[in-house]
């Protein structure tokens, strides 16, 4: 009989988003390795109050099972939702361990870590992220007033208990500091493990058009960021620099969708560079064109727990430029750039990113090939997913 590996999170597909994808690489390891996978989360669907279904068989090593979202319909109902989704996660849990063939449980997400636990089994929990007193809505509204108060609350009160108990994994040193200051610094042994990103992925153009698409001509040098368009992504500054260079044959590709969409177009027509300043919004699949069709990475996010638009980056060789960690830049830019080999590592100063995208794109071929090299070889050397699948399932 073969060995079991259980993967929990709150989401898996069709969702998107990087837990939702090291599930999908983690799942593809253990298999290949020979291992059975059962994938746990949410049955939440795409749109609200849709519903996917409990049991689901990929195929003969990997099968998903979800457990029952609690909808809130009134405020009182958030007290609810946490009591009655851990209930139903550690009823799931309780008869998955009735299969004595189970070797390790791996969690992405606080509530399937805790229910893991209440079930009285073993969790190693690889943090994706944690909620903090920052995260409270800051809204005055009454609504809002009463989410903190019965939701938001709880979850971090909850989160710390699940983070106490749990065997704790992290992709940088940012997210451990991130872990100590939330617990207080209470003494917690956490390990820290590269993450992985798909190499092969990014070898291989599916669409090659997307200059053509979006009218960008084949000799600008063209930008790129990738993610929710929120405050902490900080896309201002790489508009704000755009509309001062000097070299004006540059573009700007931005890839995602958030609340600050409306902020930022506004701020490109004022700039007067909303001709150079593309917005392609949510992409489902294919990301890795946008990355071929863009000669360095942009990565302005003053927080971010890791950073895997980095990796990706790496993977397209294309150059990174970001800020340097630390102070108000709490972000793991620094533990995978090395400054002029992997990019540009800068001071958190609008004038030294506008110094940055200057240099880069008046760079010579044979210096852009150097960051090309060097940023491939580093993520296929360093950035592994059968590296880190190795590793949970042989941690003790």
């Amino acid at each position: 009989m073969k060995s079991t590996i259980i993967l929990m999170a709150n989401f898996y597909k069709p969702h998107i988003g990087g837990v939702e994808n090291s599930l999908y690489y983690l799942s593809k390891e253990y298999i290949k390795l020979g291992y059975k996978v059962i994938i746990l989360v949410s049955d939440s669907g795409l749109t609200k109050k849709d519903r996917l279904p409990f049991y689901e068989k990929v195929n003969n090593s990997l099968e998903i099972f979800r457990f029952r979202t609690y909808f809130p319909k009134f405020y009182l109902d958030y007290l609810l939702k946490f009591p009655f989704e851990l209930l139903r996660i550690k009823k799931i849990v309780s008869f998955l361990m009735n299969d004595r063939s189970i070797k390790k449980i791996i969690s992405r997400h606080w509530i399937t870590s805790l229910g893991t636990i209440i079930s009285r089994n073993k969790v190693t929990y690889v943090v994706p992220g944690i909620a903090i007193n920052q995260d409270l809505l800051s809204t005055k509204d009454i609504k809002s007033r009463m989410i903190n108060l019965l939701a938001i609350k709880p979850q971090i009160f909850l989160q710390k208990f699940a983070l106490k108990k749990s065997k704790l994994v992290v992709f940088s040193k940012n997210m451990k500091n991130q872990i100590l200051d939330f617990l207080k610094n209470q003494i917690k042994l956490i390990e820290i493990y590269d993450p992985g990103v798909d190499c092969d992925k990014f070898e291989s153009q599916i669409n090659p058009n997307i200059r053509e698409k979006y009218n960008i001509p084949d000799n600008s040098f063209t930008f790129l960021v990738v993610g929710r368009l929120i405050k902490d992504k900080a896309i201002q500054y790489a508009i704000e620099a755009l509309s001062l260079l000097e070299n004006k044959n540059t573009h700007l590709l931005i890839v995602g969708e958030g609340p600050e969409r409306n902020f930022l177009e506004t701020l490109t027509k004022k700039l007067n560079i909303d001709n150079r300043v593309i917005f392609v919004g949510k992409i489902k699949k294919h990301i890795e064109n946008f990355y071929f069709a863009s000669d360095c990475y942009l990565m302005t996010s003053v927080k971010e727990t890791f950073g895997q638009t980095i990796l990706e980056a790496l993977a397209s060789g294309i150059p990174v430029i970001g800020w340097k960690s630390g102070g108000v830049i709490k972000t793991a830019t620094s533990e995978i750039i090395k400054n002029n080999i992997n990019g540009y590592l800068i001071d958190f100063k609008q004038k030294k990113l506008i110094m940055a995208m200057e240099d880069i794109s008046n760079s010579s071929k044979n210096e852009i090939n150097m960051f090309r090299l060097n940023n491939k070889a580093l993520a296929k050397k360093k950035y592994s997913w059968k590296l880190i699948a190795s590793k949970l399932i042989n941690e003790k």
